[in-house]
Protein backbone atom coordinates (compact mmCIF):
# COMPACT_ATOMS: atom_id res chain seq x y z
CA UNK A 1 0.00 0.00 0.00
CA UNK A 2 1.44 3.34 -1.05
CA UNK A 3 1.56 6.24 1.36
CA UNK A 4 1.61 8.84 -1.43
CA UNK A 5 -1.25 11.31 -1.29
CA UNK A 6 -1.97 11.88 -4.99
CA UNK A 7 -4.14 14.96 -4.36
CA UNK A 8 -1.25 16.62 -2.50
CA UNK A 9 1.23 15.65 -5.22
CA UNK A 10 -1.06 17.12 -7.90
CA UNK A 11 -1.58 20.32 -5.91
CA UNK A 12 2.21 20.72 -5.53
CA UNK A 13 2.49 20.92 -9.32
CA UNK A 14 0.70 24.27 -9.16
CA UNK A 15 3.00 25.72 -6.47
CA UNK A 16 5.86 27.85 -7.74
CA UNK A 17 9.02 25.85 -7.11
CA UNK A 18 11.05 29.02 -6.47
CA UNK A 19 8.90 31.12 -4.13
CA UNK A 20 6.04 28.80 -3.04
CA UNK A 21 3.25 30.97 -4.50
CA UNK A 22 -0.02 29.12 -5.24
CA UNK A 23 -0.57 29.33 -9.01
CA UNK A 24 -3.76 27.24 -9.34
CA UNK A 25 -5.86 30.30 -10.22
CA UNK A 26 -3.39 31.62 -12.82
CA UNK A 27 -2.98 30.83 -16.48
CA UNK A 28 -0.23 28.26 -17.05
CA UNK A 29 1.31 30.44 -19.78
CA UNK A 30 1.91 33.39 -17.45
CA UNK A 31 4.91 33.71 -15.11
CA UNK A 32 4.55 33.67 -11.34
CA UNK A 33 3.38 37.10 -10.13
CA UNK A 34 5.69 36.89 -7.11
CA UNK A 35 9.05 35.96 -8.63
CA UNK A 36 8.49 36.11 -12.41
CA UNK A 37 9.52 32.47 -13.05
CA UNK A 38 7.45 30.39 -15.46
CA UNK A 39 5.48 27.53 -13.93
CA UNK A 40 7.27 24.19 -14.17
CA UNK A 41 4.58 21.51 -14.28
CA UNK A 42 6.90 18.53 -14.46
CA UNK A 43 6.44 15.85 -11.83
CA UNK A 44 8.36 16.27 -8.60
CA UNK A 45 11.44 14.13 -8.15
CA UNK A 46 10.16 10.78 -6.79
CA UNK A 47 10.89 10.39 -3.10
CA UNK A 48 12.31 13.90 -2.81
CA UNK A 49 10.07 14.94 0.09
CA UNK A 50 11.01 11.88 2.18
CA UNK A 51 14.71 12.25 1.34
CA UNK A 52 14.65 15.93 2.29
CA UNK A 53 13.07 15.12 5.66
CA UNK A 54 15.58 12.33 6.21
CA UNK A 55 18.48 14.66 5.37
CA UNK A 56 17.33 17.20 7.95
CA UNK A 57 16.89 14.40 10.49
CA UNK A 58 20.40 13.08 9.88
CA UNK A 59 21.90 16.56 10.27
CA UNK A 60 20.01 17.23 13.51
CA UNK A 61 21.14 13.81 14.73
CA UNK A 62 24.75 14.66 13.83
CA UNK A 63 24.55 17.89 15.82
CA UNK A 64 23.01 16.19 18.86
CA UNK A 65 25.30 13.14 18.84
CA UNK A 66 28.60 14.96 18.26
CA UNK A 67 29.38 15.55 21.97
CA UNK A 68 28.68 11.91 22.83
CA UNK A 69 29.84 9.81 19.88
CA UNK A 70 31.86 11.74 17.29
CA UNK A 71 32.24 8.79 14.86
CA UNK A 72 28.46 8.33 14.75
CA UNK A 73 28.07 12.09 14.21
CA UNK A 74 30.38 11.86 11.18
CA UNK A 75 28.22 9.04 9.79
CA UNK A 76 25.03 11.06 10.31
CA UNK A 77 26.60 14.08 8.66
CA UNK A 78 27.71 12.01 5.67
CA UNK A 79 24.20 10.60 5.27
CA UNK A 80 22.63 14.06 5.57
CA UNK A 81 24.94 15.55 2.95
CA UNK A 82 24.43 12.55 0.69
CA UNK A 83 20.65 13.07 0.77
CA UNK A 84 21.27 16.76 0.10
CA UNK A 85 23.29 15.93 -3.02
CA UNK A 86 20.62 13.58 -4.36
CA UNK A 87 18.06 16.38 -4.30
CA UNK A 88 19.83 18.38 -6.99
CA UNK A 89 17.28 20.78 -8.52
CA UNK A 90 18.71 20.28 -12.02
CA UNK A 91 17.84 16.59 -12.32
CA UNK A 92 15.90 15.83 -15.49
CA UNK A 93 13.05 15.14 -16.31
CA UNK A 94 11.78 16.00 -12.81
CA UNK A 95 11.60 19.17 -10.78
CA UNK A 96 12.27 19.79 -7.10
CA UNK A 97 9.37 21.37 -5.20
CA UNK A 98 9.53 24.51 -3.09
CA UNK A 99 9.33 22.57 0.20
CA UNK A 100 12.22 20.33 -0.82
CA UNK A 101 14.28 23.37 -1.81
CA UNK A 102 13.63 24.90 1.61
CA UNK A 103 14.76 21.71 3.33
CA UNK A 104 17.90 21.63 1.16
CA UNK A 105 18.70 25.13 2.38
CA UNK A 106 18.10 24.01 5.97
CA UNK A 107 20.50 21.09 5.52
CA UNK A 108 23.14 23.47 4.15
CA UNK A 109 22.75 25.71 7.21
CA UNK A 110 22.91 22.69 9.53
CA UNK A 111 26.20 21.63 7.90
CA UNK A 112 27.65 24.99 8.94
CA UNK A 113 26.22 24.62 12.45
CA UNK A 114 27.70 21.13 12.75
CA UNK A 115 31.08 22.35 11.49
CA UNK A 116 31.11 25.22 13.99
CA UNK A 117 30.19 22.80 16.78
CA UNK A 118 32.98 20.44 15.75
CA UNK A 119 35.56 23.25 15.69
CA UNK A 120 34.30 24.46 19.07
CA UNK A 121 34.77 20.99 20.55
CA UNK A 122 38.31 20.80 19.17
CA UNK A 123 39.08 24.24 20.56
CA UNK A 124 37.63 23.44 24.00
CA UNK A 125 39.57 20.18 24.09
CA UNK A 126 42.80 22.10 23.44
CA UNK A 127 42.05 24.60 26.21
CA UNK A 128 40.82 22.02 28.68
CA UNK A 129 42.35 18.59 27.88
CA UNK A 130 40.13 16.53 30.21
CA UNK A 131 37.05 17.89 28.40
CA UNK A 132 36.55 14.79 26.23
CA UNK A 133 37.99 12.28 28.74
CA UNK A 134 34.60 11.48 30.23
CA UNK A 135 33.53 10.18 26.82
CA UNK A 136 36.64 8.10 26.40
CA UNK A 137 38.22 9.99 23.50
CA UNK A 138 40.77 12.01 25.46
CA UNK A 139 44.48 11.40 25.74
Amino acid sequence: MSSVNHAEVDSQRWICQHCGYDLRSHDADLPCPECGIMLDRRMDLPGAEARAKRGVGFMVGAIVVLPLLPPLAFLFMYLGVRNHGYLNPDRQPYRVSYRVRQRRKLVAVLVYVWSAEFIAFLWIDELWPPFMDWVGFGA
